[in-house]
């Protein structure tokens, strides 16, 4: 293959040709690869300044590239037309490239022009010229990247050119309210805002699935986090004092910053499973604003295809695990219990003994879809020290109305929890049902806080904590009025919340939207909130770059564009490109499809090794009453006996 170069001698005869009148016919003979205003340009005139295909290449995939780099660039030539930036910006570069040329020729004992020569040859240029040139192409390539991500191309829906659909709002797309070229619906990618609170362990010990360890400060951090939300504590002043969320983006500042403000998550954001997933679930599950076919509408956007409602739903959606509150009393109670009742060293045992970690390994460590539920203290498991949770620090946060910040019956949840107890004989664990309804714990507005035990990797490669999650907009049943007071349908009521506006800085905003979400006095904090919706906008779009060269194609075949320069391509090359541009389309969805089906398949094998270890997991009572004793053989010696009674 020839090495390809910028476009040089066709972007000078653009600069000079002007648009001829449409729907001329042409004959193409001789290798002519394209018409430019009526003027016939051969393949190997194209190619003696971009580079070609061997013969021997022929219509491959790899060779086929080559024509769509040549095409795509001639598109950008033809749409858009120097301006005074770029004329100061090519200036300065030239400029830098003489003075190069002539600090060489002092430093090397020769004269500017070798050195001028030299470096063209090794950056693959034969004159100035042509080099120039590049340094114009490289800013209307730019440019072009600028201009077609204009807000418009975000929120206007258009359609034209060439037979082709060159547009579709890109925000619509992610919200998936519009037909695809065959008229189906496309499903979108869920744009969910969501708000959370990080509690990050500290130790690498907290990653094993069932003999889990994490420190004293870790267990009273969860104690602290979920204490003050259940005592009526708004989630954000929580999330701004406790979360150890420090990502975000560069210009928004972190979720911890930003009162647990976590940003947009859609299916193709790269958040952890047990984050993206558990969210899914409860929406497909366990969400009573949503119905039945609003459950399955779920399902189908945002589960992996492999399994069909039902075996998801015994998998994971029957119950969500339940978390009572006296063990969140109890790690705090517990946190710096490392020895037996009466000082000592407790013999034989590990640190995944001690009683803070029993608790966790119980309740805090499960990686499905997780909610804290209200039980009584009668409802405590029993141990040797029994005062971890008192009839005080249940009635502290039980009330008979609602209405109140912290528990609350939530329905479709309250009812279908399941959690984890001791067998019949004590000494091993099992899944139970709890029977009666419980209170959830939620934030102020009554959402209901999901949580989740996550991570990737340990120390600085990742991290492990547990996630406190609520779901600021919910794109699967959020709706609101327009400004007459009609209601919009759920589409309408999601791509206004995504709206690019940006709120006045001395008002608040009437509109209520992922940009005005945080009220600020400075211009620049909405700008940034703007750009950031853009940018995760552009992450549900992976063939972001194929659907732009349809764009400038239609522009320079119609001769809509900055220059009025018409192309027309010889047709069966110009199908054998089109079809090389549906094909990365099409292979990039598939291979999004791919990664998203295997995470979902590792989330769900997660699960299903967590199942098979309950049994293992040390029981509450049995396990601390033995650890303060002193020796944890009677434990070990007891479970054996149980075994064997089996």
């Amino acid at each position: 293959m020839k090495k390809r170069i910028t476009i040089l001698s066709i972007a000078a005869m653009l600069s000079t040709l002007t648009l001829a009148s449409c729907g001329k016919g042409y004959t193409y003979k001789d290798g002519i690869m394209l018409y430019v205003n009526d003027k016939p340009l051969t393949t190997e005139e194209v190619f003696a300044t971009y580079g070609g295909m061997s013969s021997s290449e022929g219509w491959t995939q790899s060779g086929i590239s080559t024509y769509y780099d040549a095409i795509n660039n001639i598109n950008i030539e033809a749409d858009i037309a120097k301006d005074d930036e770029m004329d100061r910006t090519v200036k300065s570069k030239m400029d830098a490239f003489y003075q190069a040329a002539k600090d060489d020729a002092a430093n090397n004992g020769t004269n500017q022009s070798a050195e001028i020569e030299k470096a063209l040859k090794t950056a693959g240029f034969k004159t100035v010229q042509e080099l120039e040139d590049s340094y114009y192409l490289a800013e209307k390539k730019s440019k072009a990247d600028s201009n077609y991500q204009t807000n418009s191309m975000y929120t206007t829906d258009e359609v034209s050119g060439s037979g082709m659909t060159i547009h579709k709002a890109f925000i619509s797309q992610m919200i998936g309210g519009y037909n695809d070229d065959n008229g189906n619906k496309v499903k979108g990618f869920a744009p969910y805002h969501v708000k959370h609170i990080l509690a990050k362990f500290d130790t690498s010990g907290s990653s094993s699935i069932y003999q889990g360890t994490i420190s004293a400060s870790d267990a009273r951090k969860v104690d602290t986090i979920t204490s003050r939300l259940a005592a009526g504590t708004t989630f954000g002043i929580v999330a701004n004092s406790y979360s150890d969320d420090d990502s975000g983006d560069s210009t928004l500042g972190s979720s911890k910053s930003n009162y647990g403000d976590s940003g947009i998550m859609t299916t193709a954001t790269g958040f952890v499973n047990e984050f993206k997933y558990g969210i899914y679930t409860y929406d497909a599950f366990f969400n009573s604003a949503l119905d039945a076919a609003g459950k399955k509408r779920v399902y189908t956007t945002t589960f992996a295809q492999n399994k069909t409602y039902a075996e998801y739903e015994g998998l994971i959606g029957e119950r969500a695990f339940g978390i009572p509150y006296s063990a969140v009393q109890a790690l705090g109670y517990f946190a710096d219990m490392t020895k037996a009742s009466n000082g000592a060293a407790v013999k034989d045992a590990s640190e995944y003994h001690y009683p803070r970690n029993i608790f966790y390994n119980n309740y805090f460590n499960y990686h499905g879809l997780s909610f804290i539920y209200l039980d009584e203290v009668s409802e405590a498991p029993v141990v040797t020290d029994n005062t971890y949770y008192t009839a005080s620090d249940y009635s502290k946060v039980n009330t008979t109305d609602d209405t109140k910040t912290g528990f609350r019956t939530v329905d479709g949840i309250s009812d279908r929890l399941f959690t984890l107890g001791a067998t019949a004989g004590g000494y091993r664990t099992e899944k139970k049902d709890i029977t009666s309804s419980k209170k959830i714990l939620t934030d102020e507005n009554g959402n209901p806080i999901l949580v989740t035990r996550a991570g990737t990797g340990s120390g600085d490669t990742g991290y492990q904590g547990l996630h406190f999650i609520v779901l600021q907009m919910n794109p699967f049943t959020y709706k609101t009025t327009d400004s007459t007071g009609v209601e919009l349908s759920n589409f309408d009521s999601v791509k206004q919340y995504y709206t690019l506006d940006r709120p006045s800085t001395s008002s608040a905003s009437s509109v209520k939207s992922y940009v005005s979400f945080i009220t600020s006095t400075e211009r620049d904090v909405y700008s940034a909130r703007v750009s950031n919706l853009k940018s995760s906008t552009n992450t549900c779009l992976p063939s972001l770059t194929y659907e732009q060269f349809k764009y400038y194609l239609t522009r320079a075949e119609t001769g809509n564009n900055d220059n009025n320069i018409k192309i027309t391509i010889e047709p069966s090359l110009r199908s054998k490109i089109m079809d090389y541009v549906n094909y990365q389309i099409q292979s990039n969805l598939d291979n999004t499809e791919r990664t998203y089906q295997a995470s979902w398949e590792s989330y769900l094998q997660l699960l299903g090794r967590q199942e098979e270890k309950v049994p293992v997991i040390v029981p509450v009572t049995t396990g601390i009453n033995t650890f303060l004793s002193g020796d944890m053989n009677a434990f070990f010696d007891a479970r054996i006996a149980e075994d064997n009674d089996l």
